[in-house]
């Protein structure tokens, strides 16, 4: 269960940044949530960097919350995982 749990963390980080090649276009509602509380974990890429740091942080949240705890987006709000968006 740990090696899925790493790729998913690896796919998450993949597919929150390939998302902010798409800005300001948005993913589907049920999927934003996922997309917002991974995107807050990662740092700004400037130059090529190990982002050991920030899977990390991406496996931390799944081996917390299931993904469809993520993604239903309101247990995380209530527990402040998660902050609610203004857009």
């Amino acid at each position: 269960m740990a090696n899925l749990e790493k790729i998913i963390a690896i796919e998450l980080m993949l597919g929150a940044r390939s998302h902010e090649f798409l800005l300001p276009l948005k993913t589907g509602s049920a999927l934003q949530p996922m997309v917002d509380a991974v995107s807050g974990l990662l740092e700004p890429v400037v130059s090529d960097r190990f982002f050991g740091k920030e899977f990390e942080r991406v496996l931390a949240l799944i081996s917390r919350h299931s993904v469809e705890s993520v993604t239903a987006k309101q247990p995380l709000l209530k527990q402040g995982v998660v902050e609610e968006s203004k857009g």
